[in-house]
């Protein structure tokens, strides 16, 4: 799934630096957080810092943290929803760009 979601975020949010941040993979736009994924044991948590700010008619990212932080845990590779994930990587970019 990592694969998949690292893939998905370099097309999806093209010109943002991507590193290892706090050992975990996040891609940012002049040093800012923008999104990332955490892997656990049995899941992995995509993180959006801005992700509360942007549309969600799926209702799947849940709001957490500070910084406007949405969130959503994958249980498997179908949880990951291309034509959604592309989406809200749009909606990030517009958001940072602006």
């Amino acid at each position: 799934m990592a694969g998949t979601l690292r893939a998905k975020f370099d097309e999806g949010l093209p010109g943002m630096e991507a590193k290892l941040w706090h050992g975990h993979p996040v891609w940012l736009q002049d040093g800012v957080p923008v999104a990332g994924f955490k892997a656990y044991a049995n899941f992995v948590t995509l993180l959006l810092w801005r992700g509360q700010r942007i549309t969600d008619a799926s209702g799947k990212l849940d709001a957490s943290g500070s910084a406007e932080m949405g969130s959503v845990k994958l249980r498997e590779a179908d949880d990951v929803d291309a034509p959604l994930f592309d989406d809200w990587l749009r909606q990030l970019r517009e958001l940072y760009r602006a």
